[in-house]
Formats: C-alpha cells, structure tokens, sequence
C-alpha cells in the first residue's frame, strides 16, 4: 500500500500494486495491522501532527516507530552501543527486565551522593509520591527503596548477599 500526495493536491494511493481510493487504502492498512504482532511504522516524514499520529497509531497497535533519518538521529547511541555502553532508566528497566542484578559499591562511583544520600533521596522520593498519589506503583516503589536499603547495610553484609547470589546462581 502507498500514498503520496502529488503537486497538484490530489492523493494517489495503491493497494497490492493497484490505484485504489484514499477509504480503501486505509481499510487495507487496517485489515494488515490488525493482523499484525509488532508493525513497524516507518518514514515520518511528516509535520508533528503526522508524527502524532503516527505515534498514537503505534501505541495502539503495539507496534514500533522508525524515523527515516533515524541513521543521524541514533549515530551517538550507536556509538555507545560499539563501545559496550548500556544506558536505560529506572522505568525501563522495571518494565523491561525480571531479573536486575547490581554488585559492587563502584555503582556508587556513578552517583555523585553517598549511598546514604541517595537512599534518602529515594526514601524523600517515595514519600512525596505515597502522599500525592498512591497505589501500586508507589507501592512498588517503596519495596524497592526499601531492598535498596538493605542492600545497604555495612560493607560486609553487602559481600555476604553477592556472595550468597553467587552460590545461588551456582
């Protein structure tokens, strides 16, 4: 299916190689994705309500967006990438990993707070959220602060639970 707009106004559009109406040309793309696992939304060559668009279109389908200048966009990340470099956030990780495992206080070295200053941000952090908004989330939120800081506890306690998830790994 393709569409594309000519100089002159009129939209053109082709459906399995076929002239075909702008309708048709939309029945069909909705017929491929509803049928589609992840489609891939590409081009975007588009003015940001194109781009909107396309976006919402994505998250309503499950599928994944690709720029057409996503080779210059992504130059930097790929960078990284060749270099071993992982970068993700907090959301992400949650959302996108079971198992996230962090040892060695050189985790530490990447923050410029002390643990026990971090920990207070997120313990800040927590109660600020468990006041304004509640639920799950927050709830969740609160565990993970609250495991941070066990896992926090004096230097030799922090080598007994690697040590302890080495032999369980094991």
């Amino acid at each position: 299916m393709a569409v594309k707009w000519p100089q002159g106004g009129e939209v053109a559009a082709w459906v399995e190689g076929l002239p075909a109406s702008l309708d048709e040309a939309a029945e069909a793309a909705a017929r491929l994705l509803s049928q589609s696992v992840q489609p891939l939304i590409a081009g975007l060559g588009a003015d940001i309500d194109g781009a909107r668009a396309a976006l919402a279109l994505a998250e309503r389908v499950g599928g994944v967006i690709e720029h057409m200048h996503s080779g210059a966009l992504m130059r930097d990340l790929d960078c990284l990438r060749e270099t071993g470099v992982m970068l993700t956030t907090p959301g992400e990780a949650r959302v996108r990993a079971d198992v996230l495992l962090l040892v060695g206080d050189a985790l530490w070295d990447r923050f410029r707070l002390t643990p026990d200053e971090q920990l207070w941000y997120y313990r800040s952090m927590t109660d600020v959220l468990s006041q304004r908004l509640g639920g799950p989330v927050v709830s969740a939120l609160a565990s993970l602060v609250a495991e941070l800081a066990g896992v926090l506890g004096p230097q030799d306690a922090k080598a007994e639970v690697v040590k302890a998830v080495a032999q369980e790994v094991r």
